[in-house]
């Protein structure tokens, strides 16, 4: 599905330096014998580890280093990866343009409200859907929970008539790709933080909060505690 776009778009690059946090990742005793303590520890501190293998279904968050005017203090959910490549979208990215705009002929638009979002520097012809529903949806593919995308204008019409409390939509211009072995090279660069995916940062948190939160969040430098007999010190 692909539909003109006659507008221009701005995005908001500056990225403010900041320095990593320490965090402290049980190297022995009970916490480190267990899979999630290490998790758990995190979570009382405030933070989270990030993860090391990217995955359909997880965010790579830009580092506070990335310059890029495409990337930088975005938040990119992918949608796939593979030794092939990876595609994703960029899920905090707003654009003035409203939906009912870019889709006069959807009807099922007109009362709403939504936003499209710039989902990525390639093919901006284009637009993917993101959806928050409970069950499975035909024409749309399961990313992670109740997250599913499409590229269907039925599925478009089917959840902009019916969406509400139950089920929650996004639309993106574009999409982010990458050719063999690019992001993986982009992540030993240190320009991506990994995260598991979750839904409220998508459809719930202010745009433009989504990358402070989530880069916050994860970026900690991880260490090891020095043990004795006991525990950590």
């Amino acid at each position: 599905m692909t539909i003109p776009l006659l507008w221009t778009f701005l995005m908001l690059t500056a990225a403010g330096p900041a320095g990593q946090r320490p965090g402290v990742w049980p190297a022995c005793g009970p916490a480190a014998k267990a899979t999630t303590a290490p998790m758990a520890v995190a979570t009382r501190e405030g933070h989270l580890p990030p993860s090391t293998q990217p995955a359909a279904g997880q965010f790579l968050i830009a580092k506070r280093s990335v310059s890029d005017p495409n990337f930088a203090e975005s938040v990119i959910l992918l949608l796939s990866y593979s030794e092939g490549g990876a595609m994703g979208i960029i899920i905090n990215h707003p654009t003035e343009m409203r939906l009912k705009s870019a889709f006069p002929q959807v009807q099922e638009l007109q009362k709403r409200d939504d936003r499209l979002f710039v989902g990525g520097p390639v093919s901006l012809s284009s637009i993917l859907l993101l959806v928050r529903a409970k069950g499975r949806l035909e024409r749309a593919q399961p990313i992670f929970g109740d997250v599913h995308v499409s590229s269907s204008m039925q599925v478009l019409r089917e959840v902009a008539k019916g969406a509400g409390k139950t089920v929650r939509l996004r639309a993106y211009a574009g999409y982010a790709g990458w050719g063999t072995g690019q992001l993986d090279n982009e992540i030993a660069r240190g320009d991506w933080l990994i995260a598991p995916a979750d839904a409220a940062s998508i459809f719930d948190t202010k745009s433009a909060d989504v990358w402070s939160k989530l880069v916050d969040r994860f970026s900690v430098e991880w260490t090891r505690a020095p043990c004795d007999r006991n525990g950590p010190a």
